[in-house]
């Protein structure tokens, strides 16, 4: 299994350079702060789980999003797991959907 940061390094390599994030009101771009999409909107390229370094307990999830808040590509990562609830496990169901 490939750690976090191999993951955001190959999906880099392959033009996702934006970097995204998962908030209660949708879908946000660290560079851009412009727009916020709702999760739906955004499109998933690729998926893949990873699990934490040290600890794999820690498991967290890549995504490789095209047409995101700034109409670019990046990588968003969230946590991922049993013990996500709440508002970011709903924008984690409804995301790319």
């Amino acid at each position: 299994m490939s750690t976090e940061r191999e993951v955001i390094d190959r999906f880099r390599a392959d033009g996702y350079t934006h970097e995204f994030f998962l908030a209660e009101d949708g879908v946000h771009c660290r560079e851009c702060t412009t727009q916020v999409l709702e999760p739906e909107a955004v499109t998933i390229d690729a998926t893949e789980r990873v699990e934490g370094d040290s600890n794999p307990d820690e498991e967290a999830i890549v995504f490789a999003v095209s047409d995101g808040p700034c109409g670019l590509k990046g990588v968003l990562v969230s946590s991922f797991g049993p013990e996500v609830d709440g508002p970011l496990a709903d924008g984690l169901r409804r995301l790319g959907g």
